[in-house]
């Protein structure tokens, strides 16, 4: 993509978000992914710019085995969180304020410390955990039917729309076992995470990537480690999820 071709997609998708409509993916040529993580930043960079929203945290996109396949990934990818898009437990919200919105139920890892050296351990960056939250997060895109390439998912800001966390679980990230993460739902999941310690890699992976990109993540940041079930379309109704003890709801009409 040209510099002018960035610039031109950079303002279309901001002011998709802001305007609030979608856009045909085939308007548009490639990005490398490069290209895209940069759109990503400026758009975030302005996003927050012009509703004086802020960064809140970042979340972990595509982590799945069969959403790594199909775009050819040995890795997550990544997107911003802004502190508007953060949604009381137990809130309501109106289809109408979404496009084509997506559930996840994901651990939220809540940092303690900011991270700003690369030459630490896992366990030393485990320790800027402070606390870990069950959460929803409501996946959403400017892309037309959800019809976009990697490259476009990733300028959209990997489809960061909305997330809603629970109450502090009381459960060590030493104790982390993900084989009984969500003990009740009121409405049908298909889990999908498969190594017992996804969320933790995925959380090492995401702090690694950008302290190679050079950026730092700040205390009290919000990492989303990526889903545990299979994205699921968001639909009028209440739902419901009891995750280590704690409950993490939103209402939807």
């Amino acid at each position: 993509m040209s510099v002018d071709q960035l610039t031109e997609l950079q303002h279309r998708l901001l002011d998709a978000r802001i305007a609030r409509h979608c856009l045909d993916a085939t308007e548009f040529e490639s990005a490398e992914m490069d290209q895209a993580y940069e759109i990503q930043s400026q758009l975030i960079q302005q996003y927050c710019h012009e509703t004086a929203s802020t960064v809140s945290g970042w979340k972990v996109a595509l982590s799945g085995a069969l959403a790594k396949a199909k775009y050819g990934l040995q890795h997550p990818v990544y997107g911003h969180l802004c502190a508007d898009m953060q949604l009381a437990n137990d809130s309501c919200i109106e289809l109408t304020q979404l496009y084509q919105p997506k559930l996840e139920v994901e651990l939220a890892f809540i940092l303690k410390e900011t991270i700003s050296t690369a030459d630490s351990t896992d366990a030393e960056l485990l320790e800027k955990v402070g606390s870990i939250r069950p959460a929803i997060e409501i996946a959403d895109t400017r892309w037309l039917n959800w019809q976009f390439n990697l490259g476009q998912f990733l300028a959209d800001n990997s489809a960061a729309q909305f997330y809603v966390l629970g109450d502090e679980v009381d459960v060590s990230i030493h104790d982390l076992d993900i084989h009984s993460l969500i003990e009740h739902a009121n409405v049908e999941v298909t889990v999908t995470t498969q190594p017992e310690d996804q969320p933790i890699r995925n959380y090492l992976w995401l702090v690694r990537t950008l302290l190679a990109q050079h950026k730092s993540l700040q205390a009290d940041e919000v990492i989303l480690t990526g889903s545990i079930i299979r994205p699921m379309d968001l639909k009028a109704g209440q739902y419901q999820f009891q995750v280590l003890g704690q409950q993490v709801s939103l209402k939807v009409t």
